[in-house]
């Protein structure tokens, strides 16, 4: 039988071995699901039609030749759960009750599994992906989705077109993304009048606005009818109808003023017009001739003068920044008259938009800026194109100007060296070949990291190479040492809290301070007022360092995540801005972030993971395993907690007669009704040693709930009782351990190499 089962499956009988063979990674995540499966119980089931026939036929044949291989499979797991076992004898000592069983499902119960969310897409009839002409989403675009065991990729699309979807820049023209120009034209093309959304007046910019993002919907809010008001809830559509559209892409040449040309004497009486450009990063001044370097100044002032009321322009790419970073400064430059550091927080602070710039991209910039104010500053026809080569040539050939220069002690590589090892920083852009290998992904490494190169040190930008913290929230940047470490830059972005996991700011040593200890051992610092530290105003008011965390696969912040979510949360109250940092800022402080994010904005672990992510822009968020895991526990503790104040609040309405509809208040719910039909698995695969208790109710679960020891202190964490956002309420958490770290490398080896 054993033969005829691995022949018919094609499998053999053997868990298959993950693990590394050499090396060490703190980040595994691929093997996860390897590692669970050696240590869980398995039910197998499928749904086709034969099904329970071959289920109850296996206890009686020894061969089956249908399509269902459920019982072979079964057969083979568990005796690979045998070898295992064998292979590894403390899974069988007494008292630890860690032996594991497989089960076969031997009657399918689609409705029941369905409404015990344990089952991940309904089956769905042949027609589910179709659209209706016009419509943005079909019925299965929705049920993927609503899955969140599955498919990471397709929500992170979702959430990067949500968080960058297109904002009026200034008077006529936005920037947007690919989605952005597609919503439009599939409107145009379905013959029906486009809408124009216009979306809630916010006090903050939309790609940090905690209500413009996919990840707070749930499967309810999906579930109206028709489907429009379903695609307005996943997709933003088009705030105003774009005719002229100028589109940053890879591969894309300089437009030719002869094209230029004919685009301005077009404009009168075209509906569209659709230009390319070169994208951020791909180009440096060695490789402008004088023409592209008009080509830049022509398409700003096209940008600025031809775009009106009635021809609104578009500056898109495929996120909304990546790509259109490098023409939307120089268009700001341009069209404000100001310098490239002056643009770069005003980009940010005042008109709200997410961007991403490398080094090469900011050194470009610098050469460009004098030539682009000159152009600026002209008083010409404004329907007329720039070609004075002259004023190029000019600037081109005069002599540099040399500025005071200071060290920060960063190699040009993509490595970063620390005290604590060597860190490798991931940007999604890479793997394109968004810059030239001689400063593309060592330049723009080290924009981003704690260390830094030779830079001029003189504009507020210039330490991080144009670079700044990303704003996650309202109240909360996610950053590097080397953003902690310029005062100058703070202030701009009016941060006035910082907490630095691990790491230390060396500003701090030239400033009075009030010194105080949390009971977890971590330190604050409250800096007196109106106080100076290499020249620049410290706007910074608190300090909280977390000592004796490093990103090597021992530290923890177990002990310390709590009193860092109540130090944020103190900032938050008094209207402030807090920037969480470690070394690079993609590891601990990011683990901090996502707490923060699940706290404030009530979500699951999954959800809070995807949002900081994409906010992180081009730099892939990476804690390592054992963060990963600690905040995966800590998750446990946030939905024990709501869940013990929700039952103390029904409770409470219960005891004045009002009616109790919480999950666990009855025993004849669908949940509860279904481990009786799920207990009539095939017993001739049970062990003999199997658990005595019910393998799917929910009897005993609140209790166990309860009664769990907490790894965490909770005794200062501030919980509502509102239910977390979630598509599966009741349950300790909404996306297994195994499944978020298949979802995190399938996210990430889009950008990673393996082995890395």
């Amino acid at each position: 039988m054993l033969v005829k089962d691995c022949v018919s499956t094609q499998l053999l009988p053997l868990f298959k071995d993950m693990d590394p063979q050499v090396g060490v990674s703190l980040r595994n995540f691929h093997i996860q699901v390897s590692k669970m499966s050696n240590i869980s119980d398995l039910v197998v089931y499928c749904f086709n039609d034969d099904h329970e026939r071959s289920v109850h036929l296996s206890k009686k044949e020894d061969s089956w030749n249908g399509k269902c291989k459920c019982a072979s499979l079964a057969r083979l797991l568990h005796i690979a759960q045998l070898m295992y076992t064998t292979d590894h004898p403390e899974l069988a000592q007494p008292g630890q009750r860690k032996l594991y069983n497989t089960f076969v499902l031997d009657d399918v119960k689609l409705n029941a599994l369905e409404a015990s969310n344990l089952l991940s897409i309904p089956l769905l009839n042949p027609d589910a992906s179709s659209k209706a002409t016009g419509d943005l989403c079909s019925d299965y675009d929705i049920e993927v989705f609503n899955n969140w065991d599955s498919n990471y990729l397709y929500r992170e699309k979702l959430e990067i077109s949500k968080m960058s979807s297109a904002t009026e820049v200034l008077d006529n023209v936005w920037f947007g993304n690919t989605t952005d120009f597609e919503c439009l034209h599939i409107q145009l093309n379905s013959g029906k009048k486009p809408t124009y959304v216009d979306l809630k007046s916010s006090n903050f910019p939309l790609h940090c606005d905690p209500t413009n993002t996919v990840v707070i919907l749930k499967k309810d809010d999906l579930a109206q009818r028709p489907i429009r008001e379903v695609d307005a809830k996943l997709i933003t559509f088009p705030r105003a109808h774009w005719k002229l559209f100028v589109h940053c892409i890879d591969g894309a040449r300089f437009p030719t003023p002869m094209e230029l040309r004919t685009v301005v004497s077009s404009i009168g009486y075209l509906q569209q017009i659709y230009l390319e450009f070169p994208p951020s990063g791909s180009v440096e001044i060695a490789d402008l001739s004088e023409e592209d370097i008009l080509c830049i100044v022509n398409v700003c002032k096209l940008l600025c003068f031809q775009c009106t009321k009635e021809f609104p322009g578009l500056l898109y790419c495929s996120d909304g920044y990546t790509e259109t970073s490098l023409l939307g400064l120089c268009f700001i430059m341009y069209s404000q008259k100001i310098g490239i550091d002056e643009a770069i927080i005003r980009l940010h602070m005042q008109y709200g938009r997410p961007f991403f710039i490398f080094k090469s991209d900011y050194l470009l910039l610098q050469k460009l800026e004098p030539m682009i104010l000159k152009f600026a500053q002209l008083k010409g026809d404004k329907l007329t194109l720039e070609d004075d080569k002259g004023i190029v040539k000019s600037f081109l050939l005069a002599p540099k100007h040399v500025r005071h220069k200071s060290t920060l002690g960063m190699s040009f590589n993509s490595v970063l060296h620390t005290a604590t090892g060597q860190h490798i920083i991931h940007l999604r852009e890479q793997q394109k070949g968004r810059a030239k290998d001689s400063d593309s992904d060592t330049d723009s490494t080290s924009s981003l990291s704690s260390a830094g190169t030779d830079l001029e040190v003189a504009g507020v930008c210039e330490s991080v190479a144009g670079s700044i913290p990303s704003r996650v929230l309202p109240h909360l940047y996610l950053g590097s040492l080397s953003h902690a470490s310029s005062l100058r830059l703070l202030k701009e972005l009016g941060i006035n809290y910082v907490v630095s996991v691990g790491e230390h700011v060396p500003w701090l040593d030239d400033l009075e301070y009030a010194t105080g200890m949390t009971e977890s051992g971590c330190e604050i610092f409250k800096i007196c007022s109106d106080q100076k530290a290499d020249g620049s105003d410290c706007g910074v008011e608190e300090v909280m360092r977390i000592n004796n965390i490093n990103d090597d696969g021992i530290g923890t912040l177990t002990t310390t995540i709590n009193d860092a979510l109540d130090f944020i949360d103190k900032c938050y109250e008094s209207n402030g801005k807090v920037l969480v940092h470690c070394q690079v800022g993609v590891s601990r402080s990011a683990t901090v972030c996502i707490a923060e994010v699940m706290k404030r904005m009530n979500v699951s672990l999954p959800r809070a993971y995807l949002y900081v992510r994409v906010r992180r822009l081009n730099v892939i968020i990476q804690p390592n395993l054992k963060l990963m895991y600690e905040l995966f526990k800590w998750e446990e503790l946030f939905m024990r907690s709501k869940l013990k104040k929700r039952q103390f609040s029904v409770s409470s309405q219960s005891s004045n007669g009002q009616s109790n509809n919480s999950t666990f208040s009855t025993n004849n719910s669908d949940r509860s009704s279904f481990s009786n039909s799920v207990g009539s698995v095939s017993s001739t695969f049970i062990s003999s040693s199997a658990r005595d208790k019910p393998r799917f109710s929910l009897a005993g679960y609140e209790r166990a709930i309860s009664e769990e020891a907490d790894e965490f202190d909770i005794r200062h964490l501030d919980l509502g009782p509102e239910d977390v956002i979630s598509n599966t309420p009741g349950f300790i958490r909404e996306v297994d351990w195994y499944i978020l770290c298949r979802e995190i490398f399938n996210l990430n080896r889009a950008y990673i190499k393996p082995g890395k």
